[in-house]
């Protein structure tokens, strides 16, 4: 019995540190999951061994990457278009200005410049959305607001 217990003992010995080992790789993998659901989306985990702890890891930094490239593409996309709304839109800003001044054009200026504010209103929001997602950005001046 004292034998069998040896024998036990000797197991639980021998294989503790293959399991603290695996259970490290998997706590490592753990923190980098929550860091990047946190949106740290530059976050990697070590992927060291070729075992199946290994082989997730390297998928979880395979999709990493990738959305990483996809929200920089969704940011790029819409910095780009506010920029490029803005050139139109000062376009017909100065031909309604360049416009005549009767009645019916009056009334007609006046609606397509109501338009175009509701435009320029968007870009800018469009333009402020885009910035506000980049890490350390400087939101300029702060306004009260009634």
């Amino acid at each position: 019995m004292w034998l069998l217990g040896l024998i036990g003992l000797v197991v639980v010995v021998g294989v503790f540190p293959i399991i603290r080992r695996l259970l490290k790789r998997l706590e490592n993998l753990q923190r980098g999951v929550q860091r990047f659901g946190e949106g740290d989306l530059t976050v990697r985990v070590a992927t060291e061994g070729t075992d199946e702890v290994a082989d997730l890891a390297r998928q979880f930094n395979a999709a990493a990457s990738r959305i990483e490239e996809l929200v920089q593409s969704h940011k790029s996309l819409l910095a780009n278009a506010s920029h490029e709304l803005r050139s139109p839109l000062a376009r017909i800003r100065m031909g309604l200005e360049l416009m005549g001044g009767d009645a019916s054009v009056a009334k007609a200026k006046r609606e397509i410049q109501r338009n175009i504010n509701e435009l320029d209103q968007l870009v800018d929001e469009i333009l402020l959305a885009s910035r506000l997602e980049q890490p350390g950005v400087d939101v300029g001046t702060v306004e009260s607001v009634d």
